[in-house]
């Protein structure tokens, strides 16, 4: 697994290539930690990833909520790897609607986002 870091003004693009599983879980979490320490925007680039567990996933859900009382913003790249987007769908994470935890309609999981957009 492989980690790309990108600045751009005040938006940071974190990019992960390769194998995003349980056994890069440590190198994840610190790169999405760091970047949210440090920037006002996130934004994930996902096409890249050749595989993927649910550690991706939960770890992705854990920094949108992370941002959710900032005044900084989390949002998924437009382009998602096939390995990404077939395990959101088989995991059921593609939704219609968002999270009956997210506050706002913004839910990175829903079909609009997940299709190619990014959150707002």
């Amino acid at each position: 697994m492989h980690i790309d870091v990108k600045t751009s003004g005040e938006t940071t693009f974190l990019e992960f290539e390769g194998e995003c599983t349980i056994e890069s879980a440590r190198e994840m979490k610190a790169a999405l930690v760091d970047a949210l320490c440090n920037t006002n925007e996130l934004i994930l680039e996902l096409a890249k990833v050749t595989a993927a567990d649910l550690t991706l996933f939960q770890l992705i859900c854990a920094t949108h909520r992370a941002t959710w009382n900032t005044n900084k913003r989390f949002s998924l790249g437009s382009g998602k790897s096939e390995a990404f987007s077939r395990l959101a769908e088989k995991a059921g994470y593609k939704r219609k609607i968002a999270c009956h935890r997210d506050t706002v309609p913004q839910c990175l999981w829903t079909e609009a986002i997940m299709d190619g957009g990014q959150k707002g």
